[in-house]
């Protein structure tokens, strides 16, 4: 330990989360007593912001970046949520249509990234409003931080009121959202500037004011495209399409397929697709590095109640012998 480390003096507030200890960084300690890293919260910046392997989701796009535009009308929602299940591509749609608009200058008062971690494995490390004041207000280029927490809130607010002022809007994108509470409290007075919420839940209603635009999955010929992308070789069309097909034309599960093809050259997509085609052992086969259809899932299943949870196992069974 060094000694500007030993001789440091930590500062604490307690919370209904956790407690929050300000020591030249963050750090977190939740209920359990653990330590939890600092929540991700950083600035989204233009450089290589236009990703070549994004497919689809044309009219979803444009219609996120209609919402970012600058409104004349005062009363003009501000924030959009993203909603969808599990691998639908919700944060890589959001990040698209978001890093478009800071390339087309948006948001000449910044934009921040959070992820609020609200379908992680581990429910402690939830991100809530007051874990994300600081490091936002760093993320937006201000230095001079209130020491004290309980401050940190409405220097936050404050400071996004002086940019509205200023014709400087700021985009918030609030990623993993399972709580409207992880998000009320971070969204702006002023409707300069523009919230992206993504969720699995249905939250809009409970955002004062919030549109929702609720993804499926893509279309058969898209599905086919991503698979093309992701495995950077051409492919047989008809295989891809029965690939797709049995991804459910899933983001996750289609661009799991392509990485797959992509990292073995002599595996051929029929061959892929006899491995994929039992149902049974589908969901073993949609994993690739730390990419996995049935993780994505697990963390929406686990925080079911047992009736619900029961229910979906229940309709599973209903679809298999149905024919």
């Amino acid at each position: 330990m060094s000694d500007s480390e030993r001789h440091m003096t930590l500062r604490a507030q307690a919370s209904d989360q956790a407690r929050v200890y300000q020591a030249g960084r963050d750090l977190y300690v939740n209920d359990s007593g653990n330590t939890a890293a600092p929540p991700t919260v950083i600035p989204l910046s233009q450089t290589g912001i236009i990703r070549g392997d994004f497919v689809g989701r044309d009219g979803e796009v444009e219609r996120i970046l209609a919402h970012l535009q600058p409104a004349e009308d005062s009363e003009a929602s501000s924030v959009l949520v993203l909603s969808g299940l599990g691998g639908i591509g919700k944060t890589e749609l959001a990040t698209r249509a978001a890093n478009l608009a800071m390339a087309r200058k948006l948001f000449p008062g910044g934009a921040v990234f959070v992820d609020l971690r609200g379908y992680d494995a581990i429910s402690d490390l939830s991100v809530y409003p007051h874990q994300v004041y600081s490091p936002a207000l760093k993320a937006l280029g201000v230095d001079a931080i209130d020491p004290m927490p309980e401050n940190v809130g409405p220097q936050f607010h404050a400071e996004l009121q002086k940019r509205a002022d200023a014709k400087l809007s700021v985009l918030l994108f609030l990623d993993n959202a399972r709580d409207p509470e992880q998000v009320l409290s971070l969204i702006p007075n002023s409707h300069a500037h523009r919230v992206i919420v993504t969720s699995r839940n249905a939250i809009a209603p409970l955002l004062p004011g919030a549109t929702n635009v609720r993804l499926d999955v893509l279309a058969p010929e898209d599905a086919v495209n991503l698979v093309t992308v992701k495995a950077k070789r051409e492919l047989p069309s008809g295989d891809c399409y029965e690939l797709a097909r049995l991804c459910g034309h899933l983001p996750l599960a289609v661009s799991i397929v392509g990485a797959i093809l992509a990292s073995d050259p002599e595996l051929s997509p029929t061959e892929l697709a006899d491995e994929l085609a039992q149902e049974e052992q589908r969901l073993e086969g949609l994993e690739h590095e730390d990419a996995a259809v049935r993780a994505a899932f697990e963390r929406s299943y686990v925080r079911l109640n047992e009736f619900h949870a029961a229910t979906f196992r229940t309709l599973s069974l209903r679809r298999r012998f149905s024919w």
